[in-house]
């Protein structure tokens, strides 16, 4: 059981613990399933005897079809079609299905979507969930 540290490209390093349990530290400290932080913070976890959060269902997916129907309706279109061109990542995962998944990989890109529309994470997700989810 060790805690994992992997350097992400956009500056992020991803945190987490490579036996299923949740880390402690970060900011603000707490327990996390999986810690994204600025690399030149520098912060340090450890491995609780907490098992990670694990929905039994598999991720949330939210339609590409309609998250582009919202952005488009939102004025907001080109903006998402930029960011989605402008990272060879993010145009593989787009591009290989019909959804996109709640997962490690959005969590590690949706701040930076966030900010290239001009909102925070938070209201980000909440549209997700508002307006692109699956059912």
């Amino acid at each position: 059981m060790a805690v994992v540290y992997e350097t992400l490209d956009r500056g992020l390093v991803r945190t987490y613990s490579n036996a299923g349990f949740k880390v402690h530290g970060g900011l603000p400290e707490g327990d996390y399933d999986v810690a994204y932080d600025p690399a030149e913070a520098h912060r340090e976890y450890t491995e609780t005897d907490i098992p990670v959060d694990v929905n039994p269902e598999g991720p949330t997916q939210y339609s590409k079809l309609k998250i582009l129907m919202a952005a488009t309706e939102g004025g907001f279109v080109d903006q998402l079609i930029g960011f989605i061109e402008s990272d060879e990542r993010v145009k593989y995962i787009w591009n290989a299905s019909n959804v996109i998944e709640d997962n490690d990989l959005l969590a590690e890109y949706l701040p930076a979507v966030a900010e290239g529309l001009g909102k925070d994470v938070g209201a980000v997700r909440a549209f997700l969930e508002d307006h692109c989810r699956v059912d």
